[in-house]
């Protein structure tokens, strides 16, 4: 059983399109870029917001501190650092998104059923059910690919 498991984990990685690192490349190029646009304006915002940010600030942004010019605007170490935290933060929303959006592994969901805490019989018997059922949904769900194997398999012989 666990041979057509793994022939259906490999089929599933065949599905796979081949962009999906290429987008997720473009996706974190694009979110650094957005962040590093947005970082001087964020920071003067808060200038004029906070009177003591504003005092730090100029601290920090001496004349020789003036790291590089870019698309008309010139970063400090204050632009920069806010840039490298508004892309962390950014990142790590949007990878929060795309982990939802694909969602759990399907044999890992007894593993999710947590056993009760207490010795009660009731929830004992009602925890070795819940995870009877999902035994029960792998055994169908493995049936069923090993059916599919069979068929490609004569497919192949008869082919």
């Amino acid at each position: 059983m666990s041979v057509a498991r793994r022939e259906a984990e490999k089929e599933k990685l065949k599905k796979r399109s081949q962009l999906v690192p290429v987008l997720a490349f473009v996706l974190v190029l694009s979110v650094i870029a957005i962040s590093f646009l947005a970082a001087p304006l964020i920071v003067d915002t808060g200038k004029e917001k906070n009177e003591d940010f504003n005092q730090r600030v100029l601290e920090a942004e001496l004349k020789q501190n003036e790291l590089f010019k870019f698309a008309g605007n010139s970063y400090s170490r204050v632009d920069v650092a806010a840039a490298v935290f508004l892309s962390i933060v950014l990142l790590a929303i949007s990878f929060m998104i795309v982990a939802a959006a694909l969602g759990g592994d399907f044999s890992r969901k007894e593993e999710s059923v947590l056993p009760p805490t207490t010795n009660d019989p009731k929830a004992i018997r009602k925890y070795e059910k819940k995870r009877d059922k999902i035994r029960q949904q792998k055994i169908k769900e493995v049936k069923r690919l090993k059916e599919i194997q069979d068929r490609e398999m004569r497919k192949r012989g008869q082919g």
